[in-house]
């Protein structure tokens, strides 16, 4: 879905879902690897922090992690 949405210009929206998707490896790499394709990202300042812990972000500051999200790259660079 998130890569027809590419093709076709639509908008992708994410759900980061719950702490334990994005503390498990091969549950968080499935969402890593749509996150060139999200135009939206949902979750909670719980699910924020807990993926920040995840990935080694040494950081407990739901903005700071909200930005930090909102720079990974996209898989088309001409949207913003």
């Amino acid at each position: 879905a998130s890569e027809q949405m590419q093709k076709t210009g639509g908008k992708y929206c994410m759900n980061l879902s719950a702490p334990f998707i994005v503390q498990v490896p091969p549950f968080r790499a499935v969402l890593e690897a749509r996150m060139p394709y999200c135009d939206y990202l949902f979750g909670n300042e719980t699910e924020a922090q807990a993926y920040a812990e995840a990935v080694g972000w040494e950081t407990t500051d739901v903005p700071f992690i909200a930005t930090r999200l909102s720079l990974m790259p996209m898989a088309n660079p001409d949207k913003k």
